[in-house]
């Protein structure tokens, strides 16, 4: 009796699918994961101060207070399921990305101008030099979403009195956008893993920042889809430096 026969299906390429499929399902049981233990510590609060209030409150003031807390973790919740959603259209390919000249001088500008506010409330020094012109090839939005998520987190990771400081050249093809801080910087064991997803350092100075470790996970993403590349380097107790670099351009 003959072995059925299915076609010309080599085994080895039956057990790659599976072997890619298997991973597949690894990755959306440790997103799913992830996603729990993130959400699980704002709930959390939540109903720890709710019932708190609702038990112990003995004034309108001290209800407002539990009221306006419960809006920050509130918010805190949007930001993170609005990341979420992000993280996941863009890895399952629903975000299509424009290939337009983009204006990296004058996007720089506006990111430094409005930024500085928040570095200046913290006593952080922020500078800003670049090539003019300094143009680009790619999609201003999702450029403009990369470059806040690495400023976000040079403030954010440098204490008050340190210093920020941006640059934008350009080389022979491409444009060159180098953002260095004097913050806390990262231990060498973790920068393997800075793009990974939900990923954030474990020390104790870096704990009481909020974040959920998607920043940087999407930062790369949205580079890499523009051809480019992103490379971190730090050292702890010193600062870190973060240079994009993306394909060029010319206004049209």
């Amino acid at each position: 009796m003959k072995s059925p026969c299915f076609g010309n299906h080599h085994p080895v390429h039956i057990n790659d699918a599976f072997g890619r499929l298997d991973a597949a399902v690894g990755e959306l049981k440790q997103l799913m994961g992830s996603m729990a233990h993130e959400l699980r510590t704002p709930l959390a609060a939540l109903r720890g101060e709710a019932e708190i209030a609702l038990l112990h409150g003995t004034s309108i003031e001290e209800l407002k207070r539990v009221l306006a807390s419960q809006l920050e973790e509130i918010d805190r919740l949007s930001r993170l399921i609005g990341q979420i959603l992000t993280v996941t259209k863009a890895e399952s390919g629903l975000l299509a990305l424009e290939r337009k000249p983009v204006d990296i001088e004058a996007l720089l500008n506006d990111l430094a101008e409005t930024l500085s506010v928040l570095a200046s409330a913290r006593a952080i020094s922020m500078s800003l030099e670049s090539a003019s012109p300094l143009v680009a090839s790619g999609d201003a939005q999702w450029l403009k979403h990369a470059l806040i998520n690495v400023l976000d987190n040079a403030i954010k990771y440098t204490p008050e009195g340190g210093s920020v400081a941006v640059r934008g050249y350009e080389t022979a093809n491409h444009v060159v956008i180098e953002v260095k801080d004097t913050g806390i910087g990262i231990p060498a064991d973790a920068l393997p893993h800075i793009f990974e997803r939900f990923y954030r350092a474990e020390s104790s100075r870096a704990k009481a920042i909020e974040g959920v470790g998607l920043g940087l996970n999407l930062t790369k993403w949205i580079v890499d889809h523009h051809g480019g590349k992103i490379e971190v380097t730090s050292h702890p107790g010193t600062g870190t430096r973060v240079e994009l670099r993306l394909p060029g351009g010319r206004l049209e």
